[in-house]
């Protein structure tokens, strides 16, 4: 998994930060 960049970790939550460590795929189609 890619390591996120300093703006996209400033626009979630730690909360979020953690579901999309379990879910690398939502980190996928964030991206589109």
């Amino acid at each position: 998994m890619r390591k996120l960049k300093i703006t996209e970790l400033n626009r979630i939550t730690p909360e979020e930060f953690r579901q999309v460590e379990k879910l690398p795929l939502v980190v996928v189609l964030d991206d589109v």
